[in-house]
This record gives C-alpha cells, sequence and structure tokens, in this order.
C-alpha cells in the first residue's frame, strides 16, 4: 500500500504511543515545513487513513465536515505501522 511521508508519521506515531491519539503529537512533522493551512493537510491526511480502514477517527462529524479530535489504530493499522518500522530499520541498517 503506497503511503506519504506523513500519512507513515501518523501511523508511526499511533503505533509508538499506543491509544487514542490527539492532534498534538503530530504538529512536530510541520515544524520545519512552511504550510500555510497544515491543520487542514493533517485532516485530509487522517480521512484519508480513515477511509482506507487504517485508523479510526473519534470526534464530530457534521453531514458536511468531520472534525477529528484523535485517532486511533486498528488491526489493519498496526500491520501496516509495523512495515513501515521494519522499512525504516532495514534502511538504517544498509
Amino acid at each position: 500500500m503506497r503511503l506519504s511521508a506523513l500519512q507513515k508519521f501518523i501511523l508511526k506515531q499511533c503505533f509508538i504511543t499506543g491509544g487514542r491519539v490527539g492532534r498534538a503529537p503530530f504538529n512536530y512533522y510541520f515544524e520545519k515545513r512552511k504550510l500555510k493551512h497544515p491543520q487542514k493537510v493533517l485532516t485530509k491526511s487522517f480521512e484519508s487513513l480513515i477511509d482506507r480502514g487504517l485508523l479510526r477517527g473519534f470526534g464530530k462529524r457534521t453531514p458536511r465536515k468531520w472534525f477529528i479530535e484523535s485517532v486511533s489504530l486498528t488491526p489493519q493499522g498496526k500491520k501496516e505501522a509495523w512495515k513501515v518500522l521494519e522499512e525504516q530499520q532495514m534502511k538504517l541498517i544498509k
């Protein structure tokens, strides 16, 4: 499954932290990147991972928009996060 760098970061953070994770730990990803709307990009990544079945979103949903306050991994998401971590370790070994 193809994942963006942000989506890989989200999966790794959720796997390392465990349980529900709020939005605050993901802001670290945007500290060095100059984006106009980092929260909008983060929300789109959350929605994409939720649609793929890798994350569960917690928050409020209106008919038009999600207000995601926290996320957690699904069992399939844990497997994918483990693959991402293994891939990262293999790159460090080489």
